[in-house]
């Protein structure tokens, strides 16, 4: 494939949001326009570039310590992370290109070459839902090897700062930092807990929510927006990969922080699929 057909970008769109998937590189979801404003981010530093699958080190990036490219956007990743070749996600899923199906004018389909590291395949459906703001990304994950894999679908948004991350939790303390130091970036009253991406620090919480909805509320330098992003499912912690349903990560060396949705793990049997789906809205914030 050329590195033009590569970048081409699908527009699924109505008279508020715009959706703009990239196939070629990792079946994106690149971003999301509200009434012409980009939620999502999207990394100018690797824009148009022809990746190796091989030697994805090559790819530019501020992130240095980061063992894979930071596209940008919404994808499909694979728990658990212990599990992945090279510290990075599987290249072929993550940043190889995916065959795509127009099946509506409002509906995609989007399916990866099979994984020649783990014969792990990734199918990814994206329905604008113009009846609403919002839209709606199905997830497959299918094992095409000889045998059974332990894995979980990973939904990855990467958006733009500065925000603020909500969801309903048991209490408010009921996290665990997995990476950096949060400082203050970490509040709570009675069971809701927020988090604050909006300066260059770089850290990583999980938690596990009481419910299938997280928040992100943008800030003013965005207009006055929030995104729900509400998971087909939610079940016990012990049924996660990473022991939690809901992470989040914000970034020291770019403009965006990330929400993290798992689907539970199991062991999928050669020829099984796990489905996972997560549905977006998007309202105008009251002053």
């Amino acid at each position: 494939m050329t590195n033009s057909k590569l970048w081409q970008h699908i527009v699924l769109s109505d008279d508020n949001v715009k959706l703009s998937l990239l196939p070629g590189i990792g079946g994106r979801v690149m971003n999301v326009h509200f009434r012409g404003v980009p939620l999502l981010f999207e990394n100018p530093d690797s824009l148009e570039y022809q990746p190796d699958l091989s030697d994805l080190g090559e790819v530019p990036t501020r992130a240095k310590h980061l063992p894979f490219p930071l596209w940008g956007g919404e994808k499909t990743w694979v728990a658990p992370e212990s599990a992945w070749p090279d510290a990075g996600p599987h290249p072929v899923l993550d940043s190889g290109p995916y065959e795509y199906q127009t099946l509506s004018e409002v509906k995609v389909r989007m399916t990866s070459r099979v994984c020649p590291l783990s014969g792990l395949q990734v199918i990814r459906t994206v329905t604008l839902e113009t009846r609403e703001a919002g839209w709606l990304v199905e997830h497959e994950l299918t094992n095409h090897s000889n045998m059974d894999q332990y894995c979980g679908i990973w939904s990855v948004m990467m958006v733009r700062r500065p925000v603020r991350f909500t969801c309903q939790v048991p209490a408010p303390d009921s996290h665990a930092v997995l990476m950096g130091d949060p400082l203050t970036a970490v509040s709570g009253s009675g069971e809701q807990i927020a988090i604050d991406c909006v300066s260059a620090n770089e850290f990583k919480i999980g938690t596990h929510p009481t419910g299938c909805v997280a928040r992100v509320v943008y800030g003013d330098e965005m207009g006055a927006v929030t995104l729900t992003a509400e998971a087909s499912s939610i079940l016990e912690p012990e049924k996660y990969a990473h022991g939690h349903a809901l992470e989040v990560y914000n970034s020291a060396h770019y403009d965006y922080a990330e929400l993290e949705w798992h689907a539970p793990a199991r062991n999928l049997s050669p020829g099984e699929t796990s489905v996972f789906s997560v549905r977006y809205r998007i309202r105008e914030t009251a002053e």
